[in-house]
């Protein structure tokens, strides 16, 4: 990234990990209650089940800490880099059209889906889902794309008097 000032960064949001740590729940305790309960052949199913289920939930949030921890999103003053299971992407903002936002919030806070779209010159798009911050790493690459070059300086030199947000884990 030479001659690059970083604007923004970002990760996935932290609610990656509620899902499967509330299925965990919910298996455990359908796993003590199948405990406590005297045996019989119709409860020995649940027990199978419920204990699956845990090693599954568990084996499903360690497979979500690799991905939080490789997932980087950085916004640049010449293009987005995102960095997803190990490969990176780079989006120059030149070739980029819009930058849209879906929030599917049909839960409560912590279980909100973000995504981000990101529509290229060429019909292209980039769909990233739960990222962090993303209302903000949105309003970032649409001022710099609405910018021309002396008036995206001044935001850039803006942004920078802020110093940028970094949301580390």
């Amino acid at each position: 990234m030479q001659d690059e000032t970083v604007l923004f960064q970002s990760k996935y949001s932290k609610a990656i990990f509620y899902r499967p740590l509330i299925l965990f729940g919910i298996c455990l305790i359908v796993f003590l209650v199948v405990i406590i309960v005297p045996p019989n052949a119709a409860l020995s199913s649940f027990f199978l089940l419920s204990f699956v289920g845990m090693i599954y939930t568990l084996v499903n949030f360690l497979i979500r800490i690799l991905r939080y921890m490789q997932n980087t999103f950085v916004v640049t003053d010449q293009r987005v880099i995102v960095t997803t299971r190990g490969k990176e992407m780079y989006l120059p903002l030149n070739r980029i059209k819009e930058v849209e936002r879906d929030s599917k919030n049909k839960f409560p806070f912590p279980f909100h889906i973000h995504t981000l779209r990101i529509y290229g010159v060429g019909g292209s798009k980039a769909v990233y889902h739960e990222v962090e911050n993303d209302e903000e790493m949105r309003q970032v690459i649409e001022g710099l794309l609405k910018k021309e070059p002396e008036e995206m300086r001044q935001v850039i030199e803006g942004l920078l008097k802020k110093e940028p947000k970094a949301n580390a884990g």
